[in-house]
């Protein structure tokens, strides 16, 4: 089954400028929306691929985030329609982000035909 793909991490170091601060929340609830809808690809088979995590680390210096989330196709109206808002949230943590050497900010998406056999469009990611 094709699913809508987003994946995101990075690093915020501390202390956080108020601008984020106060985004932090509206990051997080939207973030969380994606969530709720994701699913495993091939959840329950060999080839299952873990596209359903959210990671928030909160460290004394600063904080990290990943996501990795795969929404089953069709789409809801209803997230369809909020995607460019997601899209913007996303983008301010990206603003705030630094790249420590291990990894820099990286924010994806795309529609992903994983597990659906060879006759497929490749995956195309495009940044956010």
């Amino acid at each position: 089954m094709a699913s809508l793909r987003f994946t995101a991490s990075g690093r915020i170091n501390k202390p956080l400028p108020p601008a984020l601060v106060n985004a932090l929340p509206a990051i997080r609830d939207a973030v969380t929306a994606l969530h709720s809808l994701a699913r495993k690809i091939n959840e329950g088979k060999v080839n299952e691929e873990p596209t359903d995590i959210v990671v928030w680390g909160n460290e004394s210096d600063h904080i990290s985030f990943a996501l990795d989330l795969a929404i089953p196709m069709p789409l809801p109206q209803a997230l369809l329609d909020r995607i460019p808002a997601i899209r913007t949230k996303i983008r301010r943590l990206k603003d705030y982000a630094v790249n420590t050497g291990e990894a820099a900010f990286s924010a994806k998406y795309h529609v992903c035909y994983h597990g659906e056999g060879d006759n497929h469009p490749p995956c195309n990611p495009e940044e956010i």
